[in-house]
């Protein structure tokens, strides 16, 4: 069971990402926040080797963010290089509640 609520966690970190990557130049809010802090200050987390734990900055991020608003994007995720397994501890590591999607 936290396994599972884990996998919506990171899809929906990966989610914000992945629509900030779309969103282009210019700087627009999607699901509550900034997309350019949210790949200033979260993606290194998911990219990265080894992986740095997630800033304050980043934790911030996310507990601003809609997390139910990006469930919708979870399954555009894979197709941006974005490491799985270590976005699935980013939550978890910023003290999140995982929404259910």
């Amino acid at each position: 069971m936290g396994s599972s609520r884990s996998n919506v966690a990171v899809k929906i970190v990966l989610a914000m990402l992945v629509i900030a990557m779309i969103s282009g130049a210019q700087a627009k809010p999607v699901c509550g926040v900034d997309h350019y802090d949210l790949i200033e200050r979260c993606y290194p987390t998911t990219t990265l080797t080894p992986p740095p734990p997630p800033s304050q900055q980043c934790c911030d991020i996310v507990k601003r963010t809609d997390l139910l608003c990006l469930c919708k994007y979870r399954f555009m995720l894979p197709t941006f290089g974005i490491d799985y397994a270590r976005a699935i501890e980013v939550p978890g590591k910023c003290g999140i509640p995982q929404p259910k999607c």
